[in-house]
């Protein structure tokens, strides 16, 4: 899949710095406000802003300069060559200029660098995380298992999956 258009504005993808974490986990915790399953996004952030590693590093996407958006990924703990997507979130005012799908696919080029064979995402079934799922599916991703009633009754655990083969 080609990369999103990022074109219409300075954009910038790196590894996160400690330096970022105030305002990455401002804007996080802004957009995820009103999302039930936050908590653990939110400690996924903490882990990769504060004591990254195997498992849990952040890409920050800078727009015109300006903390944009962030993604956290990493190995799946006990598993060969599998990874995960944790945590994508982008800023309220930069949304809508590919920055979530350059983010995502930076992730995958990192962890198909890493040796990693295939990523996973887990997902609520929920209605409010609708353009998410949207986003994994345009960037390859594909339902690969549900849990049902997982979160709660009609919210599904939705295991996304995505092979790193031909990254």
């Amino acid at each position: 899949m080609p990369a999103a258009d990022t074109s219409r504005a300075s954009i910038i993808i790196r590894a996160a710095r400690p330096d970022d974490a105030l305002l990455v986990r401002g804007f996080v915790q802004s957009s995820l406000a009103s999302v039930a399953y936050a908590d653990a996004a939110i400690a996924s952030l903490d882990s990769a802003l504060g004591h990254p590693g195997d498992e849990a590093r952040a890409l920050i996407a800078l727009h015109d300069s300006h903390h944009a958006g962030v993604v956290v990924y990493g190995a799946i703990a006990g598993a060969e060559a599998a990874g995960r997507i944790r945590l994508i979130v982008v800023d309220a005012v930069a949304r809508r200029r590919g920055l979530a799908s350059a983010l995502v696919q930076a992730a995958l080029a990192a962890l198909a660098r890493d040796g990693m064979r295939v990523a996973f995402v887990e997902l609520a079934s929920d209605p409010a995380l609708g353009a998410t799922r949207s986003l994994l599916l345009r960037n390859g991703f594909h339902i690969d298992a549900a849990v049902a009633d997982y979160y709660r009754d009609g919210v599904d655990l939705l295991i996304l999956r995505r092979d790193l083969a031909a990254l």
